[in-house]
């Protein structure tokens, strides 16, 4: 009996270690989304992408197992929801806080601004403007609130033409098949840049949205129990790397100014 005892004991124990052990060891899962400079989607005719090569280096340096994992906008707007996706690099709205916790460290600011052909002579002040011309549209972006609704009552009317990614619709600017679209400004020069079509294009100075983008680490999460702690940690690498100039070294890296000096 005491042999019996004895070994189930044993075995309970060494589950129990085997589980523990297994939980300790889930890697904490990033989104890496298809946004030019900052992520790729990890594809591997381009550069891992800026901010994540900040996130990658500080996962390194504190030890903690992680892995990146491309999710298109709607879906990782539910993992986020569901803790099946960690980490995002968010937008702060506060509705968001109820599904997430967010940094307080500001990540990157983007805008949203109108892009047209390089020789077009548009007059663009409001949102009211775009009616004449042929909009495009990314599908997935969500813009300002004001805009998005406008987006939607265009495709009602079946006057809005969607594109999967940024790089079409620099193609249908170049092609006369659009007039215009909204993007954001570092996305555009870089996917233009790298395309060949820089020239083709021009940035209004409409903000149709400015926003700056924070860590947001899910509040569903069974890999990080205390959300609060690990974005301290987060934050504090982040502000030592841009303290020594190494954040700097990666803007510039990505032909970005840096914001950080």
């Amino acid at each position: 009996m005491r042999l019996l005892l004895f070994a189930v004991t044993g075995c309970l124990a060494f589950n129990g270690l085997a589980k523990a052990q297994e939980h300790k060891q889930q890697p904490i899962v990033i989104n890496d989304p298809e946004w030019p400079p900052y992520f790729f989607a990890g594809r591997p005719d381009n550069p891992p992408g800026l901010m994540k090569e900040i996130l990658t280096e500080c996962s390194a340096r504190l030890q903690m197992p992680f892995e990146f994992k491309h999710q298109p906008i709607e879906r990782m707007q539910v993992g986020m929801e569901q803790g099946t996706l960690d980490i995002n690099i968010f937008s702060y709205k506060k509705e968001r806080e109820k599904v997430m916790d967010f940094g307080k460290e500001v990540m990157l600011t983007s805008r949203y601004i109108p892009i047209v052909r390089a020789d077009s002579n548009y007059s663009i002040k409001s949102i009211k403007d775009f009616d004449p011309y042929r909009l495009g549209h990314t599908i997935g972006l969500r813009y300002s609130k004001e805009f998005y609704d406008y987006v939607l009552k265009r495709k009602s009317a079946q006057r809005l033409d969607e594109s999967s990614k940024e790089e079409f619709n620099i193609r249908k600017l170049d092609a006369n098949r659009i007039d215009i679209f909204v993007s954001t400004d570092s996305t555009i020069l870089w996917v233009a840049k790298r395309i060949g079509l820089l020239d083709k294009i021009k940035l209004m100075d409409l903000e149709i949205q400015k926003a700056d983008y924070f860590i947001a680490v899910s509040k569903n999460s069974p890999r990080i129990p205390d959300r609060a702690a690990f974005i301290q940690k987060l934050e504090d690498c982040i502000r030592g790397m841009r303290k020594s100039g190494e954040v700097c070294g990666l803007y510039k890296k990505y032909e970005q100014p840096c914001a950080w000096k």
